[in-house]
């Protein structure tokens, strides 16, 4: 299967839905870093979505922009790009992601247990 864009636009979810937008999962951690690339870009933009689980996604650009959104999960990530602008989340989710480069304006708690997100720095740490 060749390269694959997702754009969702303008979306408004109902308080007792989610979107979950992941991939297929790794039997271990260890596979995550195995799994290949599935996706060049992903693009969220306007959207007001309670709870979003974007984990097992393996993407080499992932775009949130202008978005409300609870819980947002981007868990066992493998992703070249994280963008995350002008979004509000209640709770940002980052466990075993690991991202090449890290862009994150926006509001929020941001959990990186097992990432390699710097909160001091908002940069990925090197290895």
């Amino acid at each position: 299967m060749g390269a694959v864009d997702t754009l969702i636009e303008n979306v408004v979810c109902r308080s007792d839905k989610s979107a979950n937008l992941g991939g297929a999962y790794a039997v271990t951690t260890a596979d995550i870093f195995k799994t290949p690339i599935k996706n060049e870009l992903c693009v969220i933009r306007n959207c007001k979505i309670p709870y979003v689980q974007l984990n097992w996604m393996h993407t080499k650009h992932l775009r949130l922009e202008n978005c409300e959104v609870g819980q947002l999960e981007i868990r066992d990530d493998q992703i070249g790009k994280l963008e995350i602008v002008k979004t509000k989340f209640d709770c940002l989710d980052l466990s075993r992601t690991a991202a090449t480069e890290y862009a994150l304006d926006a509001s929020g708690e941001i959990i990186d247990t097992g990432s390699n997100y710097d909160k001091a720095t908002g940069k990925a740490r090197k290895k």
